[in-house]
């Protein structure tokens, strides 16, 4: 007969071997279940169009719209640039900035709806020692009252440079009629330089 101790041995021992095929087989079952997941997500599969599937727009119906750019009946994008009119020169001190354009004409009337880019840029000549400057695009017409789109305050340092807004812009919505004006306060000699004072707008979108 076996004594106690080598009983303990052999139960031992089948415990060891029974823990060792536990142990196989869970690492086998992992194997498998990897391999599994990565043929689940890496193998191709095609799958056949369900009846309920709806159809792309560009197949039947009407088409997306396309965005609406800035068109003119000319295909030219509405833009104008202004530099300053004569009688708004470096002669005489001025409070309302005269405009022309490059054809003469000194209009700042708007002649499309849109969204706008409106730029300046205001030089003063000559300025009083210690002035402050304010310089205001507004626009206004008959239906609506003046609103200030552009706006800048300098002080006429008394130095060899001629102070000056800077180069002012922003995005602005207009309206046909819509006027613009310019004015300066207060009064100045207005640098005519078409590189030192200057006003433009162009047309983004409608």
């Amino acid at each position: 007969m076996m004594s106690t101790e080598e009983e303990l041995r052999e139960a031992l021992s089948r415990e060891r071997r029974l823990v060792r095929g536990l142990l196989l087989w869970g690492t086998l079952l992992s194997l498998v279940q990897a391999a599994t997941l990565t043929l689940l997500f890496t193998w191709p599969m095609k799958t056949a169009p369900s009846v309920d599937t709806p159809l792309k727009a560009t197949e039947v119906g009407p088409k997306e719209k396309a965005p609406v750019t800035a068109q003119h009946p000319t295909g030219q994008v509405p833009f104008e640039e202004f530099t300053v009119y004569p009688e708004s020169g470096s002669s005489t001190k001025v409070g309302i900035i005269k405009w022309r354009s490059e054809d003469g004409e000194k209009s700042l009337e708007i002649s499309q709806d849109g969204r706008y880019f409106l730029y300046i840029q205001v030089t003063v000549q000559k300025p009083d020692q210690d002035s402050f400057y304010t310089v205001k695009v507004s626009k206004h017409n008959d239906q609506t009252q003046s609103k200030v789109l552009l706006e800048d305050c300098f002080r006429g340092k008394n130095s060899n440079e001629s102070p000056s807004t800077g180069f002012l812009g922003r995005q602005v919505q207009l309206s046909v009629g819509d006027k613009l004006s310019v004015t300066c306060s207060p009064s100045a000699l207005i640098n005519t330089t078409d590189t030192a004072t200057y006003l433009g707008y162009y047309l983004l979108s409608m």
